[in-house]
């Protein structure tokens, strides 16, 4: 009985955050298993497994992994590991069968403070357009009181449809006052002051659509039709941003689900989500120091 009082107690004591990480295969090694002598040095690759050596616990060797890039590519990738991310999906132009991707990224970590959204249009309009990278959208986000606790937000985003009707970033964020300040404007003051989120948007390589297919299909709640004005959910996902064609607006090489059942992440943005900054490649050179976490 006591044993299975234990085991029981075990069971419902939180279990401890296991985060992504991206690795690079170092030049020296040392006794690695076999997999890692299918990867060649500098090859980028996403662990799904590692083994730990017992009598050296800062060693930690592959076991499973997802090939990502040789080391010839890599050089223009920044890899953003466990970052908060939606799905937005259009029609392909050409094919209606097939769908085009973006994939928005949120970035608690550059959050601005605002207090009127009404009175503070013009900095609200350096969100959208591309006017500092991939920056093309934000979410509002804050609590209905001093002394709440639950978080409220709402996102709004530059869409293919206001761009091919021409609108301004200014009608843009007019239009998604009339939708939803509803969600924020009576209960943001001086005394309860809430939070402008960056929404980082980037177009999906065509060679990764597949992998969005599949969680269109699997996991639909963090994933909308463009233009739809939908509530915004996300999950946490392992990223990686290709500069290599523009050194401001880079392609999303590579997406994947961090979890088989992934947390569910509603607008109001949690602040115990690992806060991320997106950066310029020449930011991000420690992706290939020659550690296998970098």
């Amino acid at each position: 009985m006591q044993f299975r009082s234990e085991e029981a107690a075990r069971k419902d004591a939180p279990a401890e955050d296991v985060y992504s990480k991206f690795a690079v295969k170092p030049a020296c090694h040392g006794d690695v298993p076999r997999l890692a002598d299918k990867m060649s040095i500098g090859d980028l690759v996403e662990l799904q497994a590692v083994l730990v050596d017992a009598s050296d616990p800062t060693t930690i060797y592959p076991w499973s992994y997802r090939h990502i890039a040789s080391a010839r590519e890599t050089s223009s990738f920044l890899c953003m590991p466990e970052v908060l991310c939606s799905i937005l999906y259009a029609p392909n132009r050409k094919d209606e069968a097939k769908k085009d991707f973006r994939i928005a990224i949120a970035s608690p970590a550059e959050a601005e403070t605002v207090t009127d959204v009404l009175g503070d249009l013009s900095r609200l309009k350096k969100f959208l357009g591309y006017k500092y990278g991939p920056l093309n959208g934000f979410v509002v986000r804050g609590k209905r009181g001093p002394g709440k606790k639950s978080l409220h937000g709402a996102a709004c985003y530059r869409s293919l449809q206001d761009d091919e009707a021409g609108l301004s970033d200014e009608a843009v964020i007019l239009n998604f006052l009339k939708r939803k300040s509803q969600v924020f404007a009576p209960y943001m003051s001086e005394d309860n002051p809430w939070e402008v989120i960056p929404l980082h948007i980037v177009n999906m390589a065509t060679s990764g659509a597949h992998r969005l297919e599949s969680v269109l299909k699997r996991h639909r709640f963090m994933t909308q039709q463009d233009g739809s004005h939908a509530e915004m959910e996300f999950a946490h996902a392992n990223v990686v941003l290709d500069y290599a064609r523009n050194a401001e607006r880079p392609t999303c090489k590579y997406f994947s689900i961090c979890r088989s059942k992934p947390i569910r992440i509603e607008t109001g943005l949690p602040t115990r989500a690992r806060p991320k900054k997106i950066k310029s490649t020449e930011d991000a050179t420690v992706i290939k120091a020659s550690h296998l976490f970098g």
